[in-house]
């Protein structure tokens, strides 16, 4: 991928906030992106993205123009697929099969996986960040209201 095609990724993605589709056709979030309170021991947590409910092995596509950089196990995600838009990165994880590997060029809505299932790490769910250069954003303003029917 040439340095002018990482920056119109960029562009585009830039300009896709809050248009983004799911990357998951049916599902809820379950899992809020940033700092939680324990409500009973008061300890603070924080999480990096979202967690999105889906039916076990659920297809998981991504949601805009790039190319994968690292697959790869992330403690506490399970597998992960990593993928350049040029400043921001999306990471898929918690998927129970992988079906691309590094170097590979996706457009939006390329199958990339199968999200988690009983056997996975974080159960029957798929875990979705959004890096904005070094620092995590909330999915959520960037993802489309309600996954598409």
């Amino acid at each position: 991928v040439s340095d002018e095609e990482l920056r119109a990724f960029t562009t585009s993605f830039r300009e896709s906030r809050g248009q983004l589709p799911w990357p998951v056709e049916e599902g809820t979030i379950t899992e809020r992106f940033g700092e939680r309170v324990h409500p009973v021991f008061r300890t603070r947590t924080n999480n990096p993205g979202i967690d999105i409910a889906a039916p076990a092995r659920s297809t998981v596509r991504t949601v805009h123009e790039g190319y994968v950089f690292a697959v790869q196990p992330l403690p506490g995600f399970g597998d992960v697929v990593m993928v350049n838009h040029g400043r921001y990165i999306t990471i898929y994880g918690n998927l129970s099969e992988v079906y691309v590997s590094r170097g590979h060029v996706l457009n939006r809505g390329s199958v990339i996986g199968l999200s988690g299932d009983e056997n996975s790490i974080r159960g029957e769910v798929l875990f979705f960040l959004i890096r904005d250069g070094s620092n995590n954003v909330n999915p959520e303003t960037w993802i489309q209201r309600a996954p598409a029917p």
